[in-house]
Parts: structure tokens; sequence; C-alpha cells
């Protein structure tokens, strides 16, 4: 998971430190109630085995979840941090390289290769960004204007490809 993400590698170190010792104290408990029982050694292990196989599952099936909906958390915790008072003055969540191009391939919703201001704003408010007025909105968008690079003098809408959006995704999010 580190290929995808440090986010991603902190989540299967955290599920790794549940699972394993939660399926062994299952275990341990079956061997020890089951073996006070009297049950037959192939009965035990075939259980044993049950809840193996059970927690292996639920292991790959999380971790297959969280990296689907990797660029949502990723947005998501993103968009947290922008509205928590307490982060106000803080650099906030840092991203490494293959993060923002996976949060870039997120917010390009029509897959142009560019990101524009107006898909920007609805992955955030899809992940949990809420502005309590349109003036909040617009103060957003503005200020996601204004740390774009200078526009040649066009009247497009301002784009960003994902080098730019790498080299800018902390004056586009506050951070410098």
């Amino acid at each position: 998971s580190v290929r995808y993400s440090s986010h991603a590698a902190r989540y299967g170190d955290v599920l790794a430190r549940i699972m394993f010792p939660s399926t062994f104290v299952v275990i341990l408990a079956m061997v020890f109630g089951f073996g006070s029982l009297r049950w037959e050694p192939s009965s035990v292990m075939l259980a044993t085995q049950l809840v193996l196989g059970i927690s292996v599952l639920i292991t790959i099936v999380s971790s297959v979840v969280f990296l689907r909906f990797l660029p949502w958390f990723l947005l998501h915790f993103i968009s947290r941090e922008l509205s928590d008072k307490n982060h106000l003055w803080k650099d906030g969540m840092h991203l490494d390289e293959r993060e923002l191009a996976v949060v870039f391939r997120y917010l390009d919703e029509d897959r142009s290769g560019k990101v524009n201001i107006e898909e920007t704003i609805h992955c955030f408010e899809k992940t949990g960004a809420h502005f309590r007025s349109k003036e909040e909105r617009e103060s957003f968008c503005q200020h996601i204007l204004h740390a774009l690079p200078s526009e040649n003098g066009s009247g497009a809408k301002p784009e960003v490809g994902l080098n730019d959006f790498r080299s800018h995704f902390k004056q586009l999010l506050g951070g410098e």
C-alpha cells in the first residue's frame, strides 16, 4: 500500500494491529474452549482454519475497499482540515506526489487531464466541505483562482494540469 499512498500504508498498519491480535485471541479462546469440551482435534483444526480464513478475507476486502476509495478519503481529510478552525494557521495534511496524482485524477471528473475551479469545488463539496454562504464559496473560488498560474489573457476557464497541480497544491488549498 505504500505504492499508492503513505496514508494507505498507515491504514494497512492499523488494520494489521487490530486484525492479527484479535484473530489470535479468538483462536486461543477457541482452542482452550473446545479443548475443555473435549472436541476432536480435527474439528478444532477446522474451526481454527475457518477463523483464519474469515480474518484474511476481512483484511483483504477492507484493504481493497480502502484503496478503491482512497481519492475520496484523501479529499475528505483535506476538506475536514480546511473547515477545522484548529488547523486555520497550520500547514495541514502533507501529500506525496503519488497521492497528489490520485487526488488530481479524482478531481478531474471529465477526464480532460486538467482540473478547473468547478470540478474542484464540486469534489470538495462531495467529500464534506460545506460553505456557510455563497460569499464563502465565492471566496474559496477566488482563492483557487489567485493561486493558479497566470493565464495569457484569454477569457477561457482557468485550468491546471497534473504538474501545475502538484507544484501549486499548497497555494491552492491555503498552505503557503
